[in-house]
């Protein structure tokens, strides 16, 4: 191969690496080694118990009897969620991620058609404890539960849709409940049971039934969309000559979130957005930045937004000391360049090698599936030092 075939190689190359650049992952720290798997699907539009009751569930019930298993955690969010199985470290990883797959395989039949064959990747720490990417305080003078209803609507659905983005949090609101008042000993009396209730609710409308039963009151979380006036509540019927009303009192309340935030002493919503793991957090963090600037402006005017913490923010500081160091280096060597030996052809060599080995570098981090985080940049600083002196 020809001097000029081999430069224009290595040149494409080194083009091709820069353009794959954006796709490396970006994090923070290295990430633990572990022996866990994410199992993760989507259902746009549904609620947390939609998602927790018809995927959610019915996947740990499954995955539950793969042997081996440490630590089984689940979350159910708005339009997602996720599961993670971690195992023990002695475990053939390779050997569970076919034997998971294979469950999944015998179980998509009993799945919403709209869910999707699950992705399964391993995991490199544990979701459970990973730090949000953004928190968004949320002020307004309003009820907690219509501020839920329009975070729910307006921004957790978008949010969760954007690539990289795995769930999205809300903490600090209230939902609303439906609380269904009954004496036992008229139930008795009329030989009517609280399951025939509860039957009679799930019959006769949308709500996603986790309820619980206490001294004669029936408690059940009303989400958004599931909401029903009390007069049709009042008219579902209870056998053959009975309506619900006509045994029970029916009411709506908030029922407040068990997590409270105060921000210099003024109360909150949190909203935390946690991104998915191998992805470039700085470009994922961009692009939830982007679509809240365009959510705000249709939010309610009583409603504001405050970002309270950004995960990406030093690891963006440490990606320009990282640069202006690699500047200000080629810049000093190159200024000793043409003192000395008033060459141009020498710098333009060097400066050239210089950004191929750089563009190289990305390449093979990409294929290779390398993390960058400040530990590679550290050393790659020292890499090009090198690179230079020599």
């Amino acid at each position: 191969m020809s001097a000029f075939r081999t430069v224009l190689v290595f040149t494409i190359l080194a083009l091709l690496g820069v353009l794959l650049a954006p796709r490396l992952s970006l994090h923070y720290t290295p990430a633990p080694i572990s022996s866990a798997f994410t199992i993760s699907y989507q259902m746009h539009g549904a609620s947390p118990l939609i998602i927790e009751q018809k995927v959610t569930s019915v996947l740990e019930n499954e995955l539950s009897q793969i042997d081996g298993i440490q630590k089984l955690y689940s979350r159910s969010g708005y339009g997602s969620g996720f599961l993670t199985l971690t195992f023990d470290v002695k475990e053939d990883i390779a050997f569970k991620k076919i034997e998971i797959i294979s469950l999944l395989r015998g179980i998509q039949k009993e799945l919403p058609s709209e869910v999707g064959f699950p992705q399964v990747s391993l995991q490199s720490g544990d979701n459970e404890d990973k730090s949000p990417l953004l928190i968004y305080a949320i002020y307004a003078d309003m009820a907690p539960s219509e501020i839920q209803e329009i975070i729910d609507q307006q921004m957790i659905a978008r949010l969760s849709t954007i690539k990289g983005v795995q769930d999205v949090d809300l903490s600090g609101t209230s939902t609303k409940t439906l609380l269904v008042n009954y004496f036992p000993d008229q139930l008795n009396h009329l030989k009517i049971t609280d399951e025939q209730i509860i039957q009679a609710l799930q019959s006769h409308t949308s709500f996603s039934f986790q309820y619980s039963i206490r001294d004669g009151q029936l408690e059940v979380p009303v989400l958004v969309g599931d909401q029903k006036s009390l007069y049709e509540l009042h008219s579902i019927p209870i056998g053959k000559e009975l309506k619900l009303g006509d045994i029970c009192n029916i009411s709506q309340k908030d029922r407040e979130d068990e997590r409270i935030h105060r921000i210099n002493g003024k109360k909150a919503i949190l909203l935390s957005i946690f991104a998915a793991e191998g992805v470039n957090r700085i470009d994922v963090a961009t692009n939830v930045e982007q679509a809240i600037s365009m959510i705000e402006s249709e939010l309610p005017k009583e409603l504001s937004l405050r970002k309270r913490y950004d995960d990406t923010i030093f690891l963006k500081e440490e990606l320009h000391k990282a640069s202006y160091r690699t500047v200000f280096s080629i810049l000093i060597l190159c200024t000793f360049i043409l003192l000395f030996t008033l060459r141009w052809k020498q710098l333009v060599i060097l400066f050239s090698g210089i950004l191929v080995n750089a563009g190289l570098v990305l390449l093979l981090a990409y294929f290779f599936r390398l993390e960058i985080h400040l530990y590679t940049i550290a050393g790659l600083t020292v890499s090009f030092g090198l690179l230079i002196d020599n």
